[in-house]
Formats: structure tokens, C-alpha cells, sequence
């Protein structure tokens, strides 16, 4: 069975579809949404690496309620908690590395996978 243009391999790369090259297995996109978390504070950082969604999991554990939605007025705690995680995602690379994958033996169910051939 042959793999062509992007298919989904949602467990093994986490999110969205997937792409295979010359180099083996890539994400479609260079990074994916990421969440990162403290004791009280919860962001979602989109893929173009902006936080776009801040939650007080004290307060709402279900993450029902975005503090940054609508343009809302951040409370003095929440502005310093977002300020920190901003100073985190400055950290971040830019691009996220490829999985790696350690070879292993074949088992009898495993598909044979072919490279697309190139035009």
C-alpha cells in the first residue's frame, strides 16, 4: 500500500495530519498548538505561536471560560500570570523537531509503506 500527500497519523504525531519525505514522517505544519501549564494557570498557544486562550484552573478546571476572549480587562493577578507564560513561549523554538522513531522488529500485521514517487 502506497502513502500519498498528507494522511492522518494522529497517535503518533499528536495532532492533525502528517506528511511523509524523504526524510520520513513530518508534521503538515511546522509547529502544533501547545498548552502549557502552572499550578493555577493554564494558556493554549496556536500555531503560530501567539497565546490565544488563558484559564484560571482553580477557578475553572472545565476551561470553560477564556480570559482573553472578547478583549476582556485582565485582573492584576491574571496580567502577571500571562506575562509570565508569554516570557516561556519567547523561549519556545520556533519550529517543532521531528518524532524520532527507534527502529524495532517487523511484526506480522505491520504494512509495507512506499515512499511517493517523484515527478
Amino acid at each position: 500500500r502506497s502513502i500519498s500527500g498528507s494522511v492522518p497519523l494522529w497517535p503518533a504525531l499528536g495532532d492533525g495530519a502528517a506528511k511523509l519525505d524523504e526524510k520520513g514522517v513530518r508534521g503538515a505544519s511546522p509547529s502544533v498548538s501547545t498548552v502549557i501549564r502552572d499550578l493555577d494557570w493554564k494558556v493554549w498557544v496556536n500555531e503560530s505561536g501567539e497565546i490565544d486562550q488563558l484559564y484560571h484552573m482553580k477557578v475553572d478546571p472545565q476551561e470553560t471560560n477564556n480570559l482573553l476572549s472578547e478583549n476582556r480587562a485582565l485582573s492584576d493577578e491574571a496580567s502577571k500570570s500571562l506575562a509570565k507564560f508569554k516570557d516561556v513561549v519567547g523561549q519556545l523554538p520556533t519550529t517543532d523537531a521531528r518524532p524520532r522513531y527507534l527502529p524495532r522488529k517487523a511484526n506480522p500485521w505491520d504494512m509495507k509503506v512506499e515512499r511517493p514517487k517523484s515527478n
